[in-house]
């Protein structure tokens, strides 16, 4: 998909990230960037309640225009068995869809907050 636009990016975000990531990279070659953060930094960005614990894989889906239009968390239903291919496959049709019109979109953010 990415000649449609769909960029996929990784982060590791564990406290040895930066020592571990050169290894993870060279043992599963990921088709993708991949880089490393602080946890603070990407529970920050993706403004993740504090007083939760994050449940990892942490997933965003981040438009042209670089706004958070939808993030799930590991215990969510979206990465069900059953349904992840499906899901992942819809959300990035979604906005792939958009296209590159500068249209104001709603942002729609799944935290462990919301009742699932």
């Amino acid at each position: 998909m990415a000649p449609r636009g769909l960029q996929v990016l990784a982060a590791a975000i564990e406290d040895i990230a930066r020592i571990n990531l050169p290894a993870f990279i060279k043992q599963f070659n990921p088709p993708f960037p991949v880089g490393f953060d602080s946890q603070t930094v990407a529970i920050n960005y993706l403004e993740h309640p504090p007083m939760l614990i994050p449940h990892m894989p942490m997933l965003a889906f981040i438009d042209r225009q670089g706004i958070i239009r939808a993030q799930y968390e590991g215990d969510d239903t979206f990465f069900s068995e059953d349904q992840q291919q499906k899901n992942l496959t819809d959300k990035i049709e979604e906005l792939l869809k958009e296209g590159t019109a500068g249209a104001k979109k709603s942002v729609v953010k799944k935290s462990a907050a919301a009742p699932k």
